[in-house]
């Protein structure tokens, strides 16, 4: 692990994962000074608006054998009893959203401490932040410098398909869906990052503009 002497709160550190878990954990270190820290990370993100394709791209680029991470609010809506059966509409989302959070946190933590290849997230951090806007929630406060800090390796957005299927997540109008899409893409950018944008196309075309751009990341 890096020494104390190397932070200077005029630059921004890249650091791997364990590292910045345990800067942030350090109460000596000045909040001025963990600001400053960014965590390079090997993940590159699959999003987009409700209904784009995200969960199909990322299921297939895991029957190729790429590792991947789940999308979150998924997995909480299908295991949390408090949400299970129940549509969006019908749920607390300040609630929900926070378990969103903690299991995108827990998903991403869990994937970087048992992998060094490259994987890819249906959803990030950019996702919660946007959805947390969207519906007027309060983010937590606590988990803020640490989203703020975590670093994809790159952002995958899935423009909009000309079909769009409604579910029990998914309740969104097509206005509404491109409302969404549009903060997403905001989010991102005002996390600093680039965007890479996937137009339209049969899913193993987008397949392979996936795999031959990370190959330039």
């Amino acid at each position: 692990m890096p020494s104390k002497k190397i932070i200077n709160t005029k630059n921004i550190y890249t650091l791997k994962f364990i590292e910045l878990v345990v800067i942030l954990r350090e109460t000596e270190w000045s909040e001025k000074n963990k600001k400053n820290i960014k965590m390079q990370t090997n993940i590159f993100v699959i999003s987009g608006g409700p209904g784009v394709g995200k969960t199909t791209i990322v299921n297939e680029l895991g029957k190729l054998k790429y590792n991947i991470i789940p999308e979150a609010a998924r997995v909480v809506a299908e295991s949390d009893k408090r949400f299970i059966g129940k549509s969006i509409k019908e749920i607390n989302r300040q609630i929900f959203q926070d378990e969103v959070l903690k299991h995108q946190i827990k998903l991403q933590d869990d994937f970087l401490l048992k992998n060094n290849d490259i994987g890819f997230s249906d959803r990030g951090f950019g996702d919660s932040l946007a959805y947390y806007k969207i519906n007027r929630l309060k983010f937590p406060k606590k988990h803020f410098d640490y989203v703020r800090s975590f670093r994809y390796k790159g952002i995958f957005i899935l423009e909009p398909l000309r079909f769009y299927k409604t579910d029990g997540l998914r309740v969104e109008t097509k206005k509404e869906q491109q409302e969404i899409h549009d903060e997403i893409s905001r989010a991102y950018e005002n996390l600093g990052y680039y965007l890479i944008k996937i137009p339209q196309m049969p899913i193993e075309e987008r397949i392979a503009f996936i795999l031959k751009n990370i190959e330039n990341l």
